[in-house]
């Protein structure tokens, strides 16, 4: 008869998957600001007569049918957005207050434009405000880099200011500012570093007119959509950054 062959029973012990723990921009301590597409109730195409930021409920409004932006259902990876043709805004009277007393900020934008508007445009802007500009047309500073005016207690954001970013793709901009170094990326990439900047230039102790979409008091606005704005009042870590970033790049399906 064959033999039989014994073999030694062994238990096969399975690790349990780690678990994962989902990402949210709240995560991140000092947050002050989320104006988010997805907490509009609208149907597509419908006009944006206003826009209720999330964390501290300021409502930004715009009463001028000609001037209100289009919300899009499905903007990218089915997820909504705002739609501007480059002559819409919404905007907040005087009830914003960003950093008062502060000398540091972190803002994000996740954004698609389609024209420079002469080689600028203002995503998020106060009214008031002067004097400290990067980007097209300021000295030393090439082409293709994030942009904020300082000034008066506020600041104005350019965004992506040239025709060569301005290419109806989607991007992640992010801003830090704090200990007089500001630091832009673009997609998680930095792409500029100032040091030596002056905290007044960028730092708040009072409210201002916040416009969403450009600036009325100069007529220029974006042509494009905006899906997110985020904002912290203090300037978060470059691992934080690239949590931020990875977040709001799996939003545009990225």
């Amino acid at each position: 008869m064959p033999r039989r062959l014994r073999v030694a029973s062994t238990s096969i012990r399975r690790r349990a998957a780690p678990t994962v723990v989902a990402f949210s921009p709240t995560d991140i301590a000092g947050q002050m600001f989320w104006l988010s597409a997805d907490t509009l109730t609208l149907s597509d195409t419908d006009p944006v007569t206003s826009w209720t930021e999330g964390f501290n409920s300021h409502v930004f409004a715009q009463t001028t049918t000609t001037k209100q932006p289009t919300y899009v259902a499905s903007a990218v990876a089915g997820n909504p957005a705002v739609r501007f043709d480059g002559g819409d805004a919404v905007f907040n009277a005087g009830s914003v207050d960003f950093n008062p007393g502060n000398t540091s900020f972190t803002f994000l934008v996740t954004v698609k434009t389609a024209t420079a508007q002469s080689a600028w445009f203002s995503n998020i802007g106060t009214s008031g405000y002067k004097g400290y500009e990067m980007g097209t047309g300021q000295a030393g500073i090439t082409a293709g880099y994030l942009g904020l005016y300082g000034g008066n207690g506020g600041f104005a954001w350019t965004g992506i200011s040239v025709d060569a970013q301005n290419d109806d793709t989607w991007r992640v901009e992010v801003i830090t500012f704090g200990g007089g170094i500001l630091t832009s990326y673009v997609d998680g990439v930095e792409n500029l570093e100032l040091t030596g900047v002056a905290n007044a230039d960028y730092t708040s102790a009072s409210t201002h007119d916040l416009y969403i979409g450009g600036l009325e008091l100069n007529a220029r606005y974006i042509t494009g959509d905006i899906m997110d704005i985020i904002g912290y009042s203090g300037k978060i870590s470059d691992s934080e950054v690239a949590s931020l970033n990875d977040w709001a790049k799996a939003r545009i399906g990225l």
